[in-house]
C-alpha cells in the first residue's frame, strides 16, 4: 500500500537525493544516476508486490545486512 500511497522507502529517498541537490554539488552531480536506480528498483519491488501480493522485503525479514 505504502508504494502505491508514493510513501515507500524509493520515494522518500529520492525526495532526499532531490532536495540534497539543490544545496550541495556533489549530491547534484550524481543525483539522476541515483534516482534512476531507485526508480527501476521501486517499480521491481512494486511488480514483485502484485505478483506475489507481498514485498520481498517482507518475505527475507528485517535483517538484511
Amino acid at each position: 500500500m505504502m508504494i502505491t500511497n508514493d510513501t515507500d522507502r524509493f520515494t522518500l529517498a529520492i525526495d532526499a537525493i532531490k532536495g540534497g541537490a539543490k544545496v550541495n554539488q556533489t549530491v547534484s552531480a550524481y543525483a539522476h544516476e541515483k534516482c534512476s536506480m531507485l526508480k527501476h528498483l521501486r517499480q521491481k519491488e512494486k511488480d514483485y508486490i502484485y505478483y506475489h501480493g507481498k514485498g520481498a522485503v517482507a518475505l527475507l525479514g528485517s535483517n538484511l545486512g
